[in-house]
């Protein structure tokens, strides 16, 4: 009988722990519903952001792709110059189809400037190398800079 007790308690404490590693994983993409504006105001007092040039539809359409229709809201930065390969791009939406169009978005703009400056431009490669792409919950976020985990950190910090 004492070692039917030892089995059940053993028992009990898998489960136990199985439930708390699938409420884990459930949780892990959990994300805070930011408004747009509490984004956008904590985005733009950040260090680096004022090098680039605040983004409107027709350059998010010709630099990524993409239509800001897809999306609750999106907040898109780009460089100034064709040798400027610095973005921020902040997207939010309840539909994962929308967030996947958006990391595809991402994945082929790296891919063409890693192209587009293979062989010269070495400083273009090296940021390219370090972006930062992340999906939060309903938000994507996508960024090349030498600033880029600085803007992560406030992003994150809004979010979680």
């Amino acid at each position: 009988m004492n070692r039917l007790k030892k089995l059940t308690y053993i028992q009990y404490i898998i489960c136990g722990l199985l439930v708390i590693f699938i409420l884990g994983i459930l949780l892990s993409g959990h994300a805070k519903n930011v408004s747009f504006e509490t984004v956008q105001q904590n985005i733009v007092s950040c260090e680096g952001i004022n090098t680039l040039k605040k983004g409107t539809a027709r350059d998010m359409r010709k630099n990524l792709d993409l239509d800001e229709s897809l999306f609750d809201w999106s907040i898109y930065y780009c460089g100034n110059g064709l040798m400027d390969v610095s973005e921020l791009l902040i997207v939010k939406s309840d539909n994962s189809a929308a967030l996947e169009t958006a990391e595809k978005a991402a994945a082929s703009r790296l891919d063409a400037q890693k192209t587009n400056f293979d062989g010269y431009g070495t400083n273009q490669i090296d940021l390219l190398g370090h972006a930062i792409t992340k999906k939060v919950g309903p938000y994507y976020f996508y960024a090349v800079s030498e600033h880029a985990s600085t803007w992560e950190e406030v992003f994150m910090g809004l979010v979680k």
